[in-house]
């Protein structure tokens, strides 16, 4: 990986194409990718601290994602601008 990986989760679910998230302790940012191609698809930008942990939702839908900056975010699946939800 080019990026610093503090956490990872992978969504093998058929309809996704297996994506996976991950978040870094060397920036704040989630980054999704493709598990078949190894390309980045997405990256959010929300957090003011390394992220430790990521998590998928049991449907796949949404992942959850951690922050040393005390937050929990959640995120969804767009086909625009990144899903950070309010």
């Amino acid at each position: 990986m080019q990026h610093d990986v503090a956490s990872v989760a992978f969504n093998g679910d058929v309809g996704s194409g297996g994506r996976y998230v991950t978040g870094g302790s060397g920036d704040t940012w989630v980054r999704v990718w493709d598990y078949e191609t190894e390309q980045e698809l997405e990256t959010g930008k929300g957090h003011h601290g390394p992220v430790w942990t990521v998590s998928f939702s049991p449907d796949g839908k949404l992942y959850a994602t951690g922050s040393e900056d005390g937050t929990i975010k959640l995120w969804k699946f767009t086909a625009g601008p990144y899903g950070l939800w309010r």
